[in-house]
């Protein structure tokens, strides 16, 4: 899939005509080059940390770690960069919630993380991690 991304983004780039000026842009320094490897790197090592959770924990973890990963990201965006609130800003935070809560409900195939109804969302976040760390010491222990 990453071949045909970069074949598609390729020809797009060339239709477009950035593709010229974006090689222009590079050769203007070095750094340019080594931050854009930086990425890949970061990228590759991310896809493949993901890979090693959904081995270790399991789809349902592996879903809910980059799930509070990306709340973490706009909750830690509005520290850093104060805005101005509105209710949009609201309305996007109930949707991200909503989402969340989706996410973890159709994806939740394992019996032993699946919510009772008396549960709250800490209980559920609880049972949640208790599960990995559990599969996590089990697949320290196999030979």
């Amino acid at each position: 899939s990453n071949g045909w991304g970069f074949l598609v983004t390729l020809l797009l780039t060339l239709y477009t005509g950035e593709l010229l000026p974006a090689v222009a842009f590079f050769s203007r320094s070095w750094v340019y080059w080594a931050l854009l490897l930086l990425r890949c790197v970061l990228f590759y090592l991310g896809a493949l940390l993901y890979t090693r959770l959904m081995q270790d924990s399991g789809a349902v973890a592996a879903v809910f770690v980059t799930t509070m990963r990306k709340a973490l990201t706009v909750v830690i965006s509005f520290l850093l960069f104060p805005k101005p609130w509105t209710e949009k800003y609201a309305a996007g935070g109930l949707l991200l919630l909503a989402a969340i809560v989706c996410e973890y409900h159709g994806k939740a195939g394992d019996a032993a993380v699946r919510p009772r109804q008396d549960q709250s969302s800490a209980d559920i976040a609880r049972e949640l991690l208790s599960s990995m760390s559990s599969r996590a010491s089990e697949h320290e222990h196999e030979p």
